[in-house]
């Protein structure tokens, strides 16, 4: 049977899930060495055994009637308190048939028993500590300026990016975060690096689009400048002031971030040629109206800002996408080089990260109507109960359909519990759309099946 439990904070989720074990468990003294139950955590999953262990213990001194009771209602036909004593006994003295665990555990499991098919050395080593190797290979990356072009060319132009942006030019923590990009599970499966030619290249290309926009928009913006010099004025005698019209030719001169750019609704309602440059009261109406309009020698200010405002409407999204997908080219140049350093750091150290343990049991599952890695595996579990299943990552839930199907096909049973709103592992590829529909379309052929 399947059954997908939505499970909200407070509603009893772990009382259910022992329950669910116990109505396995009790079903024969060795009943429980065909049981999984899987969660996220070290401290979850040790909970769930002090649970179950403590429920066990109770039911064989015959000292919780509402949860003995609970079990009969729940179809459980057999002397509860002796079986309860029987199946205790059993799990104390055969502790490693005891399988309640991480996910992360388990696959580990999986994955040593198929080292030799999945060509891993003879002794490695699992490295849980993610921040610990991201910190290795940032810092060999560093050490690569000056020594490699194309990394200190890449750090070059992402500093120059970041000042521009008024970010700083220090840039550890820029490099750390691109860094964990590297184990995103939507990047498993595809080869996402170009070479650095080729990039350089089009990274070229973006800055030029950046370049010509801004200096051209500069080149208006001091013209409009000089006109309103070449007439005696200051940006403060027209309407307005730095916010009006003529403040805008400064704002595209000095370019102090992107807005700069963007007229306000002063300087859009000056477009109007009946519109006014100056304020009821000005003793300059005669200078600005000429500043305003030229002569044949020089373009007026509305000319300029006309000028200035087609360019916006023509090419500042495009420019400004330019500009923001270089910050992404500069971090894509970066995140190559940084994926280097950890495949040479892996092979360095004999160590598997724990990310690699689902994409690399997929690479063997894939394509494989009935894997036989469980098998080799001997694996001997028949119902499965699966804790904090909105956390569940793309990759995990893959590797998991497989044993899931061949259990519901022998008739046996799969407990799902979990609840999107709590989803808390997003930052390791946590899926929570798995929850919503991954269980419907993975098991479909089951679906007839389901109880919610």
């Amino acid at each position: 049977m399947l059954t997908l439990c939505t499970a909200s904070a407070g509603s009893g989720k772990t009382y259910n899930l022992v329950l669910q074990y116990l109505k396995l468990a009790l079903q024969g003294e060795n009943a429980f060495r065909n049981i999984l139950a899987v969660t996220f955590t070290n401290k979850a999953s040790a909970e769930m055994k002090s649970r179950i262990i403590e429920a066990l213990l109770q039911l064989s001194n015959g000292e919780n009637e509402a949860l003995s009771k609970t079990l009969e209602n729940e179809g459980l036909n057999c002397d509860i308190k002796v079986m309860s004593s029987l199946v205790l006994k059993k799990i104390l003295h055969d502790y490693s048939f005891f399988s309640v665990t991480t996910f992360d555990k388990f696959f580990q499991r999986i994955m040593r028993s198929l080292a030799n098919e999945l060509k891993l050395p003879l002794r490695f080593e699992i490295e849980m500590d993610r921040e610990k190797v991201i910190e290795k290979i940032s810092s060999r990356l560093m050490l690569e300026i000056g020594n490699n072009p194309a990394v200190t060319d890449w750090l070059e132009r992402m500093v120059m990016h970041r000042l521009d942006e008024d970010g700083g030019w220090m840039i550890d923590r820029e490099v750390t975060s691109i860094a964990n990009e590297l184990f995103r599970e939507e990047l498993f499966d595809k080869d996402i690096f170009v070479g650095d030619e080729k990039l350089g290249e089009f990274a070229d290309q973006l800055k030029k689009i950046v370049s010509v926009f801004r200096k051209s928009m500069a080149s208006i913006g001091q013209a409009g400048l000089k006109t309103i010099e070449l007439y005696s004025l200051g940006i403060e005698d027209f309407k307005q002031g730095s916010k009006g019209a003529a403040g805008h030719f400064n704002k595209i001169v000095i370019q102090k971030d992107w807005k700069a750019f963007i007229p306000n609704s002063y300087v859009l309602k000056a477009l109007d040629p009946n519109e006014k440059w100056y304020a009821a009261k000005s003793r300059l109406k005669s200078q600005i109206d000429e500043a305003v309009s030229g002569s044949s020698e020089n373009q007026g200010l509305l000319g300029l800002l006309n000028r200035a405002i087609d360019l916006y409407n023509s090419d500042y999204v495009i420019a400004l996408s330019a500009f923001e997908s270089l910050k992404i080219i500069y971090r894509y140049g970066i995140l190559s080089h940084l994926n280097s350093h950890l495949r040479n750091y892996r092979d360095e150290e004999s160590i598997l990260l724990i990310s690699d343990t689902n994409r690399l049991l997929s690479s063997v599952i894939k394509g494989n109507e009935t894997p036989f890695i469980y098998e080799k595996t001997g694996n001997r579990y028949r119902n499965y109960l699966i804790d904090e299943f909105q956390d569940t990552s793309e990759y995990q839930w893959r590797n998991l359909i497989p044993l899931l199907e061949d259990s519901l096909s022998a008739g046996h049973s799969v407990h799902i519990v979990g609840d999107v709103k709590q989803s808390i592992y997003r930052w390791r590829g946590g899926d929570m759309k798995l929850m919503l529909e991954g269980v419907q379309d993975g098991l479909k052929a089951f679906k007839e099946i389901l109880n919610e």
